[in-house]
């Protein structure tokens, strides 16, 4: 269970990493701008690092909330194991362990998708862009 959910979870990554990577190249213009204005690579880096924060507890909460609700679904089917007379419903644990751990892994590879992207935005020389070299 555990190597499906990270196999997700790391396409999910991809996913982010990819979509950070492009407004990264597309904002390049402004990110030389606002460097030419005063702020420093760090401040750069930390304003993608804060929209990956922000994609990551939006899926998070999403995934949550989609997560409890097939596990409810899931909870209420019942099963005739055999060598067994009656029907029993399928085993669910719903401990908060579960739904912390899966909510830390997906911020955690949401912060890392989001971090080479926000590497390469304070990495941005203004001079060269808003020359019209890059």
């Amino acid at each position: 269970m555990y190597s499906v959910v990270s196999a997700i979870l790391i396409v999910a990554s991809f996913g982010i990493y990819n979509t950070l990577s492009t407004i990264v190249m597309e904002k390049t213009r402004d990110i030389a701008i606002m460097k030419s204005m005063g702020f420093h690579a760090r401040d750069v880096r930390l304003i993608f690092l804060f929209e990956g924060v922000i994609i990551g507890l939006i899926g998070s909460a999403a995934g949550l909330a989609l997560g409890a609700a097939l596990m409810k679904v899931l909870s209420g089917i019942q099963l005739k194991p055999p060598g067994v007379s009656e029907k029993v419903f399928m085993p669910i644990w719903w401990g908060p362990e579960q739904f912390a751990l899966a909510t830390a892994f997906a911020l955690f590879s949401c912060i890392l998708a989001a971090y080479l992207p926000a590497r390469r935005a304070g990495r941005v020389h203004p001079v060269e862009i808003l020359r019209g070299a890059g």
